[in-house]
This record gives C-alpha cells, sequence and structure tokens, in this order.
C-alpha cells in the first residue's frame, strides 16, 4: 500500500488544505475510512469499487484509486485515513487540514496564480497545468490530484504524467531479503541471487537505491528481450534469456552503519525490468534492503 495524495516527503507533515481532499493510494483495498485522529469513532466509510480506478496501473495487480469524501472536514484537525484488504489489519495514514490562518495565506498566493493565467492568457490544459504545478511546488498533493483530473479530456501526455507521479511517489521495488539459505536460487558457480521484477510504461529515469548490513553483493538490472509491458513479469530470468543492461559490485561496510549504493540510470524503453541482488561469495549471509524509485 502506498499513499500519493496526501503525501510529503521526510521533512514535511501531511497536510490538505480542502475540507474535501481528495485521497489516492496504490494498492488493493476494499474499503476507506476516515477517523478523527486521537479517537476510535469512524466519521466515514465506503467500500472500494473499480469506478474508483483514477488511471491505468503502473504496477500490475496494483490498481490506483481516487476518492473524494462525501463529508466536510474542519480546519486544523487532524485524521486518519484508514484503508482496509478483507481480514488484514488496515493501514493508517494520518494527515492535517491546513487551519484558517494557513488557508488564507494559500488563496492570497492563489489569487496572484490565477492573476498571471489571466495575463499570460492561459485556458484549458495550460491553465490547468499551471495551478497544478502550484500545488506540487506547495506539497499539495490532493489539491494537485484534484486540479489534474478536472480536465475532462486528458491527453496522453497528461495520463503519462499523472502516472510518472505515482511512480514517483511509490517505489516500483520496495524489498528486502536475507542471503543465503539451502533453498535460495543459485547462480552456476554456487552463489546465491534473487530477482526483484518492475514494469515501466514508458522510458524512465529510474533511482535504484541498495543496503546491506555484512555481505558483498553484485546488483544487476536486466530487461525483458521484448521490451514489451505485455510480457508477464513472473516468468523468470532464465526462461526469457533477459538483456543485462548494467551491473555494480557493493563491496560490505568496515562500519556499523549500513553501506548503500546508489545509480541513477536512463531506460529508453518501457517494458519488463530484473534487479538482480547476488551475493558475492557462496556462503555469505546477511540481510539486504532494495528501492528502486522512478523520476519525472
Amino acid at each position: 500500500m502506498c499513499l500519493v495524495a496526501p503525501y510529503a516527503d521526510a521533512t514535511t507533515e501531511l497536510r490538505v488544505s480542502s475540507n474535501r481532499p481528495m485521497l489516492v493510494w496504490q494498492g488493493v483495498a476494499d474499503r476507506v475510512a476516515l477517523q478523527r485522529a486521537g479517537t476510535s469513532d469512524i466519521l466515514w466509510s465506503r467500500p472500494v469499487t473499480e469506478a474508483d480506478q483514477l488511471i491505468e496501473e503502473v504496477i500490475p495487480g496494483s490498481p490506483i484509486y481516487g476518492i473524494t469524501p462525501d463529508i466536510a472536514l474542519q480546519p486544523g484537525e487532524s485524521y486518519n485515513l484508514l484503508l482496509s484488504f478483507r481480514q488484514f489489519a488496515p493501514r493508517s495514514f494520518r494527515f492535517r487540514v491546513m487551519d484558517t490562518a494557513e488557508r488564507d495565506r494559500l488563496s492570497t498566493e492563489l489569487a496572484q496564480v490565477e492573476r498571471a493565467i489571466a495575463q499570460e492568457n492561459l485556458s484549458g490544459k495550460a491553465a490547468i497545468a499551471r495551478r497544478a504545478d502550484y500545488y506540487a511546488s506547495q506539497q499539495l498533493w490532493s489539491e494537485f490530484w484534484a486540479v489534474v483530473r478536472s480536465d475532462p479530456h486528458p491527453s496522453p501526455d497528461w495520463k503519462a504524467l499523472q502516472r510518472n507521479v505515482v511512480s514517483a511517489v511509490c517505489p516500483l521495488v520496495n524489498t528486502s531479503g536475507r542471503f543465503s539459505d539451502g533453498h535460495a536460487t543459485r547462480t552456476p558457480d554456487n552463489r546465491p541471487y534473487r530477482d526483484h521484477s518492475f514494469t515501466l510504461s514508458q522510458p524512465q529515469t529510474v533511482e535504484i537505491l541498495a543496503q546491506s548490513t555484512d555481505f558483498d553483493m553484485q546488483i544487476s538490472l536486466l530487461r525483458s528481450p521484448s521490451n514489451s509491458s505485455e510480457t508477464s513479469s513472473e516468468t523468470s530470468s532464465a526462461e526469457q534469456n533477459w538483456e543485462l543492461i548494467q551491473a555494480w559490485s557493493h563491496a560490505q561496510s568496515s562500519v556499523e552503519e549500513p553501506r548503500q549504493i546508489l545509480h541513477e540510470i536512463a531506460l529508453s524503453e518501457p517494458g519488463n525490468h530484473i534487479l538482480r541482488v547476488q551475493a558475492a561469495d557462496p556462503q555469505q549471509r546477511g540481510e539486504y534492503q532494495l528501492w528502486v524509485t522512478a523520476q519525472w
């Protein structure tokens, strides 16, 4: 489950300006609810349906939903967004509604944006893009999505932008693993490895971040030979003879802190990709974490 809106980086709290914010997330859920922070009372709840899917999936099997609650939230109050699926415990995300003073400042800045739109004679998609850009600059992503979705006839580029925003916010791969065990997949020279797949719907620059605690490893980026997102990402690399794009070595750290390896790479073709994490030695044991995120 990945919350797309409201969203903020690690230094900023989740906040919205609207009393009926657009709530956007990636991942399977069958019910959405709102709860006043610090209480157990459910203020609003309803089932999630296929009609709530916002845009085409970025990751197969992880739909993107967008819902606007039909109750008015109170300025200055904090709420929990609860996303549930079947018998599993709900995921909870806390956000705050701007207070009156914050909203007044925002209204002043928005008036300046509207004046600039009028002075430049912007209309249609250009005006929507200018408003959306302002909200993005303020990390008000619920408002960003509400503006973006106000275009009744989105172009292919406009749809691609929306998918790119989701890719930038939600990791394409976010996983952890451990080397090695008796059931691990191994290379011909007996080194254990694991494959982690992701799919790109268009050319994209991605950031690959890996972290290990106590072993050397190699990371390889491979691409499906078909270069088609329709090829099943469940098909093993051995079955498909995947193409090696790039590989990096990662030596363990001599200090207690886990050592990180970060690479940025522009992928010129859409389709299925694999990140292979491989231990340098057959006997090595240890844990690793892996993140892949996209830029837009």
